[in-house]
C-alpha cells in the first residue's frame, strides 16, 4: 500500500538538554523499506522534493492535508510520529 502525494521530506533539527535527537527525516530513512504503513509513508515523504522542512507534527500534518493525502496516509503518519516520539524518549 503506497500513499501518493504530489510533492521529499527535508529536515530541521531538534535539540534537547541531553543533546541532539534524531531528526524525523533520518528516522524515516531507517524505515523506508519496512513492509508496513510506516514504510509506505516513509517512501512517499522521502520522495517528495517539496515536503515541509518543519520538525513540528502539526506542520507536517497540515502539509499532508493540503497535499491531498488520503486518510490512510494521515493515519500512517500519526503512527510513524508516535513510534518516532517513543524512540526519542529512550
Amino acid at each position: 500500500m503506497t500513499f501518493l502525494f504530489a510533492q521529499s521530506f527535508s529536515h530541521g533539527t531538534i535539540q534537547e538538554k541531553e543533546g541532539i535527537r534524531m531528526i524525523f527525516k533520518e528516522w524515516l530513512k531507517q524505515h523506508k523499506d519496512d513492509p508496513s504503513a510506516i514504510g509506505d509513508i516513509a517512501k512517499d515523504m522521502l520522495a517528495d522534493p517539496h515536503f515541509t522542512e518543519s520538525q513540528k507534527k502539526e506542520d507536517i500534518l497540515e502539509y499532508l492535508q493540503k497535499a491531498g493525502a488520503i486518510q490512510d496516509a494521515l493515519d500512517a503518519f500519526n503512527l510513524a510520529w508516535k513510534e518516532y516520539s517513543r524512540e526519542q524518549k529512550r
